[in-house]
């Protein structure tokens, strides 16, 4: 071939190419943006329909093609989309799911479904079979397989990150103001109590644990107010003994104003039930036993020898029992403390034989005796905790639950029903203590500390002034411990919400593995 042949072919290879880019469609950067962002749409959309979002597509296109055939072209997008852009074409899906999960979620708890398992099992089965292909049998198949890794991965989130425990909302809704570790417990409360040992940041987490002492204590104290059929509650001012006080009064009165419509009798019964009292502090000194037994002719000698006893003389031989009681109970003497509860044992005694022939009267004395039987583990809790004005733990109030129970052989502390018992066992698994402190741990970072200072003091102020400012901020405020606790929960909330999604990805790759695969 000549070489004016090949230059003659050449410009026509080269004039028909020119009009054959001309008559193309120009691609400019809107049209590559745009197939761009319908891609993107098409993924939030099938997280947000729970798989369904290419049939709803299909079904809306406008056309003449078929239903089968329109479907075909959208997933074909859909999946060139996730080919070009795994990662964004996963991150979509995911949180379009999110909101659809959570309406979900509360819809079945509404149903009577509970449990993450469940919660998330049933919403994957919807998410595989919706994202399934081909008839009922392979849909269902889907269902099933993503329905039970979802179920799967929604309990394993549920179980191994942290959440507000039951008894931590228990006790937020009676007033407890819990640190946010307290609230979540499990290695999350481990690490708040070894971060005491850290200077200046430990004092702030054990003020806040204090203050939910305070709250624990007073809250234990507002049931019996509760009872009463009060509406307030004691006030944030008081605590230990002064809180204490505060109901005793309440109850004190509410017996004051009903026990002159009652009688007692003080005959046969009486007489052997109160010997028996004395017989259980055989316990105390020969001289506290003779004050507790002087105390007691003085007091019983003003029903004048009489076994029926009502009105005023009731009422005084009542209040007299409970000051005596009250004096020796927070004394810190053990051996008067023991004296007052022996008081109180009499007074308890006197008060289970009142009775009246109202209906109405009755009434109003069973609520006064009812919180006095919840006020009965509360004093032994206060009298225990002299050393520290009054103010209690969790284990000693579960103490004084179990020695107030008077039911036969403690059934009561064993069905878990005994006066406070409920509560004193809420605060003792939540406030409780995980690790013990002997001291050396605070003294050697203290030390650590200071050496650190020493050496560097401008940086070890900074470093003691951020760590103060930032555990301030979050163990001061209710905002904070609120914020807090959310954070520790977002692992635990995003494992359960995402499990559907997650579960029928999976599900759906296991099944279009080819089989004996590995």
């Amino acid at each position: 071939m000549s070489e004016e042949m090949q230059k003659a072919i050449l410009q026509e290879a080269l004039r028909r190419e020119s009009e054959r880019r001309k008559n193309e469609p120009v691609v400019t950067q809107d049209a590559e943006s745009d197939g761009y962002g319908r891609g993107l749409a098409r993924a939030i959309g099938q997280g947000v329909t729970f798989g369904f979002g290419d049939e709803i597509e299909a079904f809306l296109l406008k056309g003449d093609k078929p239903y089968e055939e329109k479907l075909a072209e959208v997933r074909t997008a859909m999946a060139q989309f996730a080919e070009q852009n795994p990662k964004t074409a996963l991150g979509a899906e995911l949180a379009g799911s999110i909101p659809t999960a959570v309406l979900g979620g509360v819809g079945l708890a509404r149903a009577g479904v509970t449990g993450a398992a469940k919660i998330a099992g049933l919403e994957g089965a919807a998410y595989g079979f919706g994202a399934g292909e081909g008839g009922a049998a392979e849909r269902a198949k889907s269902a099933v397989t993503s329905g039970a890794i979802s179920a799967a991965g929604g309990k394993a989130a549920d179980v191994v990150f942290p959440k507000v425990s039951e008894a931590a909302k228990s006790l937020m809704k009676q007033g407890v103001r819990l640190t946010p570790a307290q609230r979540v417990g499990g290695m999350t409360r481990a690490v708040e109590e070894k971060m005491k040992s850290i200077p200046f940041v430990g004092e702030i987490i054990t003020s806040a644990e204090a203050l939910a002492l305070k709250d624990f204590n007073r809250a234990s104290m507002n049931k019996v107010l509760k009872v009463l059929g009060r509406k307030d509650k004691v006030p944030q001012n008081l605590s230990g003994n002064e809180a204490y006080t505060f109901i005793n009064e309440a109850v004190s009165d509410a017996y004051e104003n009903v026990i002159p419509k009652l009688s007692a009798n003080l005959g046969s019964e009486f007489q052997d039930n109160l010997i028996k009292i004395m017989r259980e502090n055989q316990g105390l000194s020969s001289e506290a036993l003779g004050q507790f037994n002087r105390g007691l002719q003085v007091i019983f000698s003003k029903a004048a020898g009489q076994n029926n006893i009502a009105g005023a003389t009731l009422r005084e031989i009542d209040s007299d029992l409970g000051s005596e009681a009250s004096n020796f109970i927070r004394s810190q003497n053990a051996t008067e403390r023991k004296l007052g509860k022996a008081f109180f044992d009499v007074q308890r005694l006197l008060r289970d034989n009142m009775e009246s022939q109202s209906k109405e009267v009755m009434g109003e004395y069973r609520r006064a005796q009812a919180a006095f039987k919840q006020m009965l583990p509360v004093r032994s809790a206060v009298a225990k905790a002299s050393a520290q004005g009054g103010e209690f733990t969790p284990a000693k109030l579960i103490a004084g639950s179990r020695a107030t129970d008077k039911t036969k052989d403690k059934i009561a502390t064993a069905k878990g029903q005994a006066a406070q018992q409920q509560l004193a066992q809420e605060a003792q698994d939540v406030m409780g203590a995980t690790i013990p402190n002997s001291g050396t741990a605070d003294r050697a970072a203290l030390m650590i500390f200071l050496d650190q200072l020493r050496q560097r003091p401008l940086a070890g102020l900074g470093y003691g002034l951020g760590g103060s400012v930032a555990a301030g901020s979050i163990y001061r405020t209710p905002m904070g411990r609120t914020l807090a606790s959310g954070l520790l929960q977002t692992p635990r909330a995003a494992g359960t919400t995402l499990a559907p999604v997650t579960g029928s990805i999976l599900g759906q790759s296991l099944l279009d593995r080819p089989q004996g695969s590995r």
